[in-house]
């Protein structure tokens, strides 16, 4: 895996399972699978849960090259056996259900800043 290109993004390479990158003519997609991360029902706390697949969720990340990026991630869902809740694994590159990567929104964030500001 490029540790470099996950360095731009700012992803931790101990998170990511895959790491794939299609340069089409028009944006750059990115397909990325995550390690699971809970070892636990966030609601009962057991540990008796079954996988229900993975969720797909597209996330425009910052432009490279004056080209959008578009991340496909793909982040487990669980049902725990014992309370009958589902769950998701965190996305670590997203706030909750947000469409944007948490570094797209630090940068429209200090673009809009104005620079005499104190």
């Amino acid at each position: 895996m490029n540790n470099e290109l996950l360095k731009l993004f700012d992803i931790k390479d101990d998170v990511v399972e895959t790491f794939t990158v299609d340069h089409k003519e028009s944006n750059y997609e990115i397909d990325i699978r995550f390690k699971p991360s809970r070892f636990s029902c966030p609601t009962c706390g057991n540990t008796h849960f079954i996988s229900k697949g993975n969720k797909k969720r597209s996330i425009v990340s910052v432009p490279v090259n004056d080209k959008p990026v578009k991340m496909v991630t793909y982040v487990k869902r669980y049902k725990c056996i014992d309370c009958n809740a589902s769950f998701s694994d965190v996305n670590p590159i997203a706030y909750g259900d947000w469409s944007f990567t948490r570094t797209a929104i630090i940068s429209i964030l200090n673009r809009l800043k104005p620079y005499n500001a104190t």
